[in-house]
């Protein structure tokens, strides 16, 4: 496979992975923040 393709593939999983866990990271951390937890 090409070097470019495969980063290609590489960088939209990422970001797939990056919207899908992203939310839930903004969630438990902006709900932490809110109870001052750490």
């Amino acid at each position: 496979m090409n070097d470019i393709q495969s980063l290609t593939i590489l960088s939209k999983k990422v970001s797939a992975l990056a919207e899908k866990y992203g939310i839930v990271y903004a969630i438990v951390f902006g709900s932490g923040h809110r109870w001052q937890i750490h």
